[in-house]
């Protein structure tokens, strides 16, 4: 057929219609991802090939790269998510053509230098399937490859999330804060846990496991939101070209990025609003003092954190003239991680005015809540209002009553100026249902509101000491410690019960009275002897102490002894 029969036969076949046929498979030409019938693609995206060769040395100062795929790649996911080992100054210009991933450099690269370009699991094809391992290519400039490793398990991941390890190496020091550098290195870490971050030089490290924003995986900045892990060793050296160091171990907590300091102080519903930069809990203001300088003789009553917002201190003053001037200087302050206020803070001035406090008291929370179930025979009951409150007589006003009849006697203690403690005279009794109940009708704060309610009624329940279990078991350790130092705590699944202890010399543990259920077992060495785990800061930087989860869950039977549990340390 010539070139005018071609015309011709497309022409009439435009007339008879068929011109919907041609756009129908343009589009079908244009489509992308998975095609309809078949199977579902569940399979994520493998690496076939990289240009160039994986663990090649010699390799050119600006080289073309590029890794090729199993399968189709989501453009989407290549942009922003490349890590590249040691960092660039210029991003690179990411090209995606269906299976092939091509990296341009806007920059040379460094000569006698070992390069890591890295996508981790963040590549996807259209279906949202990721790699199943790590996309990873390693090579020199230089004439061999540097083959440091570091390794180790990063706890308490939280559920759906990826987690990171960002390495920064020493050069003369180590940056002033780390949380405002970018890493030199980084490595993915495995839905398990575990890491290895590898081909590093020789030289000395610090580390730090976060979980990067969802929308930005390869994002190099860290949020206060997100978890984040220090180091749980003091140095970190890689001293040979092919060291390899183990067990560098991270858990995740929540921790501030900024230096505790100390913001403003506004006068609030006639008490003194303290705002800082990091959470204070409740037990540290006892340690706390707090100096008004100015006219007249100013006296601090009560002094009590915000239930709501953890990062103010309320201050009940006496002694206060009206539209005058005032500074204030905090001593022995700690935020929930310990840090002191930064050295270099200074007295905050403001100006005191009265107003008029119209809010009522309220009952903030409770411990149990109400409703709450499994207490503790022998726990202390607390009570946390909004504000300071005057109670007249405790005895009269707070019943604890069995079966909501029968009295039982307790012992209030006010822990600071808004949270009352009640110890039962004794213990309460096993499987056993308990109501508080509140007569403050006559409660009133320091400007003379009442409460709302006049009576306020809590429920809960006590734990079934007949259905405990037991647990006993011995922690082993390859190396030499003093096992009084470790803690050992279990965790009930789904329930506010735990319990902790310390092994004796030889390692033994044990738990007499717990729970039916499935337990998660934490160890950690207490290095400060305060019984509860430390996280380790970033500013200035200090390390965590060290800490492990058992890796499989212990199950506790009612009236059953669940011995000879070894712990790894």
């Amino acid at each position: 057929m010539n070139l005018t029969e071609n015309k011709w036969f497309l022409r009439r076949w435009i007339r008879n219609g068929s011109i919907s046929g041609i756009i129908i498979a343009l589009a079908g030409c244009a489509a992308q991802g998975q095609p309809g019938g078949g199977p579902v693609d569940v399979t994520g995206p493998q690496l076939v090939s990289v240009v160039p060769e994986n663990g090649s040395i010699r390799i050119d100062l600006k080289p073309n790269i590029e890794m090729t795929f199993s399968e189709t790649i989501n453009p989407r996911t290549a942009e922003g998510t490349l890590i590249v080992s040691p960092r660039l100054k210029t991003t690179p210009v990411i090209k995606t053509t269906r299976k092939k991933v091509s990296i341009g450099l806007l920059e040379p690269l460094q000569a006698n230098t070992t390069y890591i370009f890295s996508y981790a699991r963040n590549l996807q094809d259209y279906q949202k399937n990721p790699t199943s391992d790590d996309v990873k290519l390693a090579f020199s400039t230089g004439d061999s490859l540097d083959e440091g490793k570091i390794s180790g398990t990063v706890y308490q991941i939280p559920d759906k999330k990826a987690a990171m390890i960002w390495v920064f190496r020493k050069q003369e020091t180590y940056p002033d804060s780390l949380p405002a550098q970018k890493p030199d290195y980084a490595a993915a870490v495995t839905g398990a846990g575990s890491y290895e971050v590898s081909n590093l030089p020789i030289g000395d490290y610090r580390l730090i496991a976060h979980v990067p924003p969802a929308a930005k995986p390869g994002a190099f900045f860290l949020l206060e939101e997100d978890p984040i892990g220090i180091q749980q060793a003091e140095n970190i050296s890689i001293h040979h070209r092919r060291d390899t160091i183990t067990g560098i171990d991270f858990r995740l907590d929540k921790m501030s990025l900024r230096p505790f300091r100390f913001l403003t102080a506004v006068p609030t519903n006639n008490s003194l609003e303290l705002n800082f930069t990091s959470s204070i809990p409740d037990s540290n203001l006892k340690n706390a003092a707090f100096l008004i300088n100015g006219v007249g003789t100013p006296n601090i009553q009560n002094q009590w954190t915000d239930e709501g917002s953890p990062k103010q201190i309320f201050l009940q003053v006496n002694g206060l003239i009206p539209d005058s001037t005032y500074s204030i200087t905090i001593q022995n302050l700690r935020d929930e991680t310990g840090n002191n206020l930064a050295p270099d803070s200074r007295p905050i001035g403001f100006n005191w005015r009265t107003q008029t406090d119209t809010l009522r008291p309220r009952l903030a929370d409770t411990k149990p809540l109400n409703h709450g179930k499994n207490f503790g025979l022998t726990d202390p009951i607390v009570l946390n209002f909004s504000e300071p409150v005057t109670i007249d007589s405790i005895q009269q006003t707070i019943l604890l009553l069995e079966n909501d009849s029968l009295g039982v006697q307790i012992t209030e203690k006010w822990l600071d100026g808004n949270s009352l403690v009640l110890t039962p005279n004794e213990p309460l009794k096993t499987a056993s249902n308990y109501t508080l109940k509140l007569l403050c009708q006559k409660w009133q704060d320091a400007a003379g509101n009442f409460f709302k309610d006049s009576v306020i009624t809590q429920k809960f329940s006590t734990v079934d000491i007949n259905q405990f279990g037991s647990l006993s078991g011995i922690v082993k350790t390859d190396t030499t410690i003093d096992f009084e130092e470790l803690i050992v705590a279990v965790q009930l699944s789904g329930e506010n019960f735990q319990r902790q202890t310390h092994p004796d010399s030889s390692g033994k543990f044990a738990f007499p009275s717990l729970l039916p259920g499935k337990y998660t077992a934490h160890i950690w060495l207490d290095r400060n002897d305060n019984e509860v785990y430390d996280a380790g800061r970033l500013i200035p930087f200090q390390i965590a102490e060290p800490y492990k989860d058992l890796p499989n869950a212990i199950t506790i039977r009612s009236r059953w002894e669940t011995a000879d549990v070894e712990i790894k340390y």
